[in-house]
């Protein structure tokens, strides 16, 4: 099954710079429905459903910026991206935006290299957006919510630059982690 077709303008690591980046995510609009969906499957108001969309566009320009890092979500942030993943065309153009698809990579979680992780991506918000709200973010600790899904190396598998990989991004179907210990030296 091939998941993206599209041919990104450039490698992450080939745009122009990370604000051109940031600036794309954050002005990205929402799909049509994705706010009402989220925030009815999350008893939330559309105004925080809103907010979890600008969180989650966020840290996918943060995997977009800093390829080659494990960043993993919040609960909260990751459950928005679960949204926003089943809007396909909308997802896929935005990540295509960004310069390439931002696969999800599940794992168990709770686990050392996912809470090493999201401290990747809390200093990495941090660095890039200046402070971090503690809604979206809860501090990093054994119960910080960082437990569901984690965010690959860039989803591991985004890196246009290399003609073997891209042949790979677009043949996987649902588990990069056979080619992930290849990506991860990507920077």
């Amino acid at each position: 099954m091939e998941l993206l077709k599209t041919k990104p303008t450039g490698s992450f690591n080939q745009l122009s710079n990370s604000k051109a980046i940031v600036s794309k995510a954050l002005d990205f609009p929402p799909p049509p429905l994705l706010i009402e969906r989220y925030a009815k499957e999350n008893k939330v108001t559309e105004a925080e459903a809103f907010t979890a969309f600008q969180e989650v566009k966020k840290f996918l320009a943060v995997c977009a910026t800093k390829t080659g890092h494990n960043f993993v979500p919040s609960k909260e942030v990751d459950s928005m991206w679960h949204t926003f993943i089943l809007f396909t065309k909308s997802y896929g153009l935005f990540c295509h935006e960004l310069g390439g698809y931002i696969h999800h990579q599940p794992t168990g979680g709770g686990d050392k290299r996912s809470l090493e992780g999201y401290i990747n991506t809390l200093q990495a918000l941090s660095k890039v957006f200046g402070n971090v709200d503690a809604m979206w973010w809860p501090q990093a600790s054994s119960d910080s919510g960082f437990d569901c899904c984690d965010h690959e190396c860039a989803a591991g598998v985004v890196q246009q630059d290399k003609a073997t990989h891209a042949s790979r991004v677009n043949l996987l179907s649902t588990d990069c982690a056979s080619c992930c210990s290849d990506c991860c030296k990507m920077s």
